[in-house]
């Protein structure tokens, strides 16, 4: 299921994207659909929850509502939940991505799952005040290191208090990515 992640993080460069082969990405989509119409017991909840997001965005979203199975057909929880989405208000979630587009979309994605969230883009090449103050406060603090600077990274890692939650590190610098990993560790704190 690593692969779907992968499928994921490459859809959502091309959807964010314009794109002089359209017909291939439609394809590319078509591949990702039928994996997950044939997979859907292994698919974990984050990635229904993505995969719907750039279903959207791709003007997809008929096929993928075609494809997603009842909550009781698979072997994860269903969609970030009504209690899950009230885990994140009041709460800040940071963002360290020189990906600037990544960092909004994911941004989007976030404010739009979970309500009442306030989410923090910051794309600094080396610590600052307005840095150091950030890594303090956020409940929450995600840094794309694929697509990082070594010396903001380790400045967010040396002003993180350890009352606060460790940092999260996607394994790729897409939106898809960013909010998976973020996902993932909400499951983990919730349960």
């Amino acid at each position: 299921i690593y692969t779907l992640d992968w499928a994921l993080e490459t859809l959502d460069i091309l959807a964010s994207r314009p794109t002089s082969a359209p017909h291939a990405r439609d394809r590319f989509f078509e591949v990702i659909l039928a994996s997950f119409q044939k997979d859907h017991r292994r698919v974990t909840s984050d990635q229904w929850d993505i995969f719907s997001w750039l279903s959207k965005d791709l003007g997809r979203g008929n096929d993928f509502s075609s494809i997603r199975p009842t909550n009781s057909a698979t072997g994860t929880p269903g969609t970030v939940s009504d209690e899950n989405r009230e885990s994140l208000a009041d709460k800040t979630v940071a963002i360290y991505t020189l990906t600037h587009s990544a960092g909004e979309r994911a941004k989007k994605m976030i404010q739009q799952m979970f309500s009442g969230v306030d989410v923090q883009l910051t794309n600094e090449l080396v610590g600052s005040t307005s840095l150091k103050a950030l890594s303090r406060r956020a409940d929450w603090f995600i840094v794309a290191t694929r697509s990082a600077k070594h010396a903001a990274t380790e400045f967010i890692k040396q002003n993180r208090p350890p009352s606060r939650t460790e940092l999260l590190y996607p394994t790729g610098k897409g939106a898809s990515s960013i909010v998976g990993t973020l996902l993932k560790a909400i499951q983990v704190d919730c349960a």
